[in-house]
């Protein structure tokens, strides 16, 4: 019985020489920063599209982009997308990038060998902050005493003035409205 006494004695002398405290040190995971901050234009690659796109990844800490467009027309669009950019995949607008940086180029890959190139924009003068103006929007359209709402047929647009064409009783004119002040300040028989 002493025997069993020493060799479970013996026993638990070892098994707590054999027991360490472990420390685990936890630190955050911040995976590798991408190459893609900052502004991109997209390379054309077909002549009869003139539509100027740039793809923009600020680097102030969210992950939000913006694509900013600029049609043959003078049109303006500005879009922005939550994104996730490890060192190789962009995960934008629902769709998944393979991508590569080389020098001032980005490749985005949607399936082997077939990509859309962008160039990096050294020093843009724009942000998309300041990319599209603000403007104000009219409800309503009151048409010249002579005509009537009815007969109003079709319009255009420059800057601040809308023309709106319509039949006054007697011909078709086109008339100028500004819009700023609100008043019709002109027309042309056409």
């Amino acid at each position: 019985m002493k025997n069993i006494k020493l060799f479970v004695s013996l026993s638990v002398i070892v098994l707590l020489a054999a027991c360490k405290k472990e420390t685990t040190i936890k630190e955050e995971y911040n995976p590798p920063q991408p190459k893609l901050f900052g502004t991109w234009q997209q390379i054309n690659t077909n002549p009869s599209n003139t539509t100027i796109s740039y793809y923009i990844f600020p680097n102030y800490g969210a992950n939000y982009a913006y694509i900013l467009t600029l049609e043959s027309d003078g049109f303006k669009s500005k879009q922005g997308y939550a994104y996730k950019a490890t060192e190789n995949q962009l995960n934008i607008f629902y769709y998944l990038y393979n991508y590569s940086v080389a020098n001032d180029t980005l490749k985005l890959y949607t399936s082997p060998g077939v990509f859309t190139a962008l160039k990096k924009v050294a020093s843009p003068s724009f942000t998309p902050a300041n990319w599209m103006n603000t403007y104000s929007t009219l409800k309503t359209l009151v048409p010249p005493r002579a005509m009537n709402s009815s007969s109003l047929k079709s319009f255009g647009i420059e800057g601040d003035n809308i023309y709106p064409c319509g039949y006054n009783g007697s011909s078709y004119n086109v008339y100028k409205f500004n819009t700023v002040s609100q008043q019709y300040t002109d027309s042309i028989p056409v």
